[in-house]
Order: C-alpha cells, then structure tokens, then sequence
C-alpha cells in the first residue's frame, strides 16, 4: 500500500479494485486494505471518498449497469420485437446473476427508500420500460402484433413478470439462478406474446 499516494484517477482505481475485490471476497469480507492493496490508494483514502463499502459497491453497481446496458445496445440482435425484448430481459438476469451480492443491496436499498439508490432504482425500471414499450410499439408499428391491444399495460406486464422473477425469486436464494429465474418469466411473456400476436 502507498502512503497517501492515489493515481490521478483516484475514484476509478477505486472502483475497479472494489469491483474485482467483492467479486472475489463478496462486499462483507472486502477489507479495505484489500481494496487499497490493488487500487494503489490509500485506505484513509478510499473511506473519504465512499464512506462505506455498502456505498462504494452500490457506486459501481450504478456504473457497471450502465456498462451493460450500452454493451446490450450496442450488440442487439437484428430481430422480431418479441426475440429482442427476451434478449434484453435474459442479458439483464445474467448480470443480475454475476452480480447477485451488489444487486440484492441495490434493490434492498432501492425499495427501503434509501437516496439515491430509490430513485436510481426508478431510473433504471424507467428506463427498461421505455425499451420495453418501444420495441412493442414497433411491433404494432410493423403489423407484427395487434394494432387494438394496449401497449403500455403489455409493457407493464413484462415488466411485472421481470421483476417479480428478479425480487420474488431471485434474489430471495442465496445463489441467484438466471437459469431458473428465466423458466418462470419465460413463459409468461410468451404467454403474452401469443396475445398480441397478429
């Protein structure tokens, strides 16, 4: 460890060095020194700059979902509104599943309330039910789904699924199973797309 020496990028050595420190030790057996040893900053350092390991993981939490989120978007497959939504939802489960200790302190401190992770929370349902709706809408658009049905209660309902599979039975083990999350949503959304289907 250095002695109150931090490369310029202080905030992101830290990061990175809590990232791969809690994916191999999990945020609760994380010491700082640990952190520090990799990052390169000091420990006195780090606890400035994030005051609890809950805040610096829920932090990167916030930054690697942004991460995936553009690498989804940026490698969608060319494909039917219903294939890319399940696309979306399955590439969601995984990361939840590669990051089941920061994802369950996420929602945990998402659904208690707890700012800025509460309305980080919202951002990102927002945000997905934009996705959602936008590729049902498109569906509508290109006569794949029908044209009388409401597209905001189908974007709900997917969601709803999602989420409940997420929380309900999820993040409610102790190891998360996307495998398993996935055979309960996956057929409810099937379901659904069976609806609309023209």
């Amino acid at each position: 460890m250095n002695d109150n020496v931090c490369p310029e990028n202080a905030r992101q050595a830290i990061m990175d060095a809590a990232a791969e420190c809690f994916s191999k030790k999990t945020v609760r057996r994380t010491t700082y020194a640990d952190i520090a040893a990799i990052s390169g900053c000091d420990a006195r350092q780090i606890k400035k700059e994030f005051k609890t390991k809950n805040q610096l993981a829920l932090t990167i939490q916030a930054r690697d979902m942004k991460r995936m989120k553009q690498a989804y978007l940026s490698s969608m497959p060319d494909a039917t509104p219903d294939k890319v939504i399940k696309y979306i939802l399955r590439t969601r489960l995984n990361f939840v599943a590669d990051n089941h200790e920061r994802m369950y302190l996420f929602f945990r401190e998402g659904l208690s309330g707890h700012q800025p992770w509460s309305k980080l929370l919202d951002k990102v349902i927002w945000d997905l039910s934009i996705e959602l709706l936008t590729l049902i809408h498109k569906g509508v658009r290109d006569g794949l789904f029908r044209q009388s049905m409401d597209e905001n209660i189908i974007t709900r309902s997917i969601l709803s699924h999602y989420l409940t599979g997420v929380v309900v039975i999820g993040l409610r083990s102790e190891e998360f199973d996307a495998d398993g999350v996935w055979d309960f949503i996956e057929p409810q959304i099937d379901m659904l797309f069976e609806c609309i289907t023209t």
